[in-house]
């Protein structure tokens, strides 16, 4: 929407000339009673250039800065006269090229104070009046935020008039940090209606992490219409065809349908089962909600096992499950997260095993954590390792085996890191004759490390036998 001139002079002069009235004062009352006589310092504003439909106390102090001074006050009064003067030839011309550049030198001569005084009025000025020529002058100003806002302004002012060619241009900028400001503004100057067709626009040539990654346009699209419509975004994205913008969008619209409804309920953003439920009955939805369901198990929240089994039969249902799993495990697995974190993600986990356990797909959950505690790092297995431990043991030796086989660096990190106990001479035992075979001393050392002497005796006959039968007939 086209700001009203009127309004905009106002908001100058509340801003502006508070500031600058009281510089002027204390000038005055300091001023050189001897000073001489000398000719004015600007020449007077041509006729005409005044706002219209001001308030009649707002045309009395415009019309005292616009009014010449006395000789001798031109003398007394110094830079903070000249700026006012400057300053409002500048917001009462047309807001041209050469206005600008001379705006621009006038705003990098100024002292920090009184420049972010005035750069809003004129930033919002120059954009309403000559976007183009804003925009392209922008770089010549000193400071990077302000170079930013006044490309935010030029912007915004053009996506209200032509959103499609506001779009294009922004993307056209070459410094990521003016791209980043420039998208923020078009998406801010959308109408609901506008933003399918914009949506659209934004996904063709290019990638979605040269646009959504870096400078969040269609995040910042879809929470101002998640504001008026909180399904719109999540509904426009699962019908987009392109794969991984599908994804990518799909995970930035459950994203925001989240945060904006907590925002509106003042509860926490947690996922929404029924939507997602719905989502996941079309395989082409399943990657782009892997992250909420990873989100649902790790708040704690029931639910999950559903919403995988509301997945097409052709749907990799373990795999989506492994791979969740997998997160909530390298979750866990850091040391500075809260207990409240930490007893949310073990509650959904539990909820998950309880859920696939009642739909009789136990063995499958069991795969899934077998597989997501062996594809991370230490810490993710140590995790795995001690939830297994409390919540399905019968399976903790396979775990053991599994990531001496598949991850054996991790695995030995994960075990020189247990106390001395009777679970750690079993695992150790598990591990030194899984490499047997391939490294007998190091298995022979692993076999030694156990406590028990009746265990370590076991383990090191296991070793020699295993060592001896890879080494064939003698």
């Amino acid at each position: 929407m086209k700001r009203n001139p009127s309004a905009k002079i106002l908001r100058l002069a509340l801003s502006a000339l508070g500031g600058l009235a009281c510089g002027l004062m204390v000038r005055h009352f300091r001023a050189s009673e001897t000073a001489a006589p000398s000719p004015p310092i600007i020449s007077k504003p041509a006729a005409g250039l005044k706002p219209a439909a001001v308030p009649d106390e707002w045309e009395r102090v415009l019309a005292g800065y616009l009014k010449l001074p006395s000789p001798a006050a031109a003398t007394s009064e110094s830079g903070s006269r000249r700026e006012s003067d400057a300053f409002l030839r500048m917001l009462l011309q047309p807001a041209g090229r050469d206005t600008i550049r001379e705006g621009i030198a006038f705003l990098n001569g100024m002292d920090t104070l009184r420049y972010w005084v005035v750069l809003p009025s004129l930033f919002a000025h120059w954009a309403a009046e000559n976007p183009d020529a804003a925009r392209e002058e922008a770089a010549e100003l000193r400071d990077p935020m302000a170079r930013d806002t006044l490309i935010w302004e030029a912007f915004h002012a053009l996506g209200t008039t032509n959103p499609a060619e506001a779009l294009a241009k922004a993307r056209d900028l070459p410094a990521p940090a003016l791209r980043s400001a420039a998208l923020h503004a078009v998406a801010a100057s959308l109408k609901p209606d506008q933003m399918p067709e914009i949506l659209r626009e934004s996904m063709k040539g290019a990638g979605p992490p040269q646009l959504l990654r870096g400078a969040s346009f269609q995040k910042d699209v879809f929470r101002a219409w998640a504001e008026s419509d909180l399904p719109a975004p999540v509904k426009f994205a699962a019908g987009i065809d392109d794969p991984a913008w599908r994804r990518e969008m799909l995970e930035t619209a459950l994203l925001v349908q989240s945060e904006v409804r907590r925002l509106k309920t003042s509860k926490d953003a947690k996922p929404d089962t029924a939507t997602l439920l719905e989502l996941a009955k079309d395989p082409r939805n399943v990657p782009g909600i892997t992250d909420q369901i990873g989100t649902l198990i790790g708040s704690g929240q029931p639910g999950a096992a559903a919403i995988l089994a509301a997945m097409p039969a052709a749907t990799d249902r373990e795999e989506v499950m492994t791979g969740t799993m997998g997160d909530i495990f390298a979750l866990l697995g850091r040391d500075d997260i809260s207990e409240s974190i930490t007893k949310s993600a073990n509650e959904g986990l539990e909820a998950l095993a309880r859920e696939t356990s009642a739909q009789g797909q136990s063995g499958e959950f069991s795969k899934a954590l077998l597989a997501a505690a062996t594809r991370g790092d230490v810490p993710a297995l140590t995790a795995a390792a001690r939830w297994m431990a409390t919540h399905d043991p019968a399976h903790l030796d396979e775990l053991t085996a599994r990531a001496a086989a598949k991850i054996p660096f991790s695995a030995a990190k994960w075990l020189s890191a247990l106390p001395a106990s009777p679970e750690r001479d079993r695992a150790v035992a598990i591990f030194a004759e899984t490499h047997a075979a391939t490294d007998p001393e190091r298995a022979t050392a692993w076999a030694e490390s156990i406590t028990d002497p009746a265990k370590r005796a076991t383990a090191l006959a296991a070793v020699g036998g295993l060592a001896a039968a890879s080494c064939g007939p003698q």
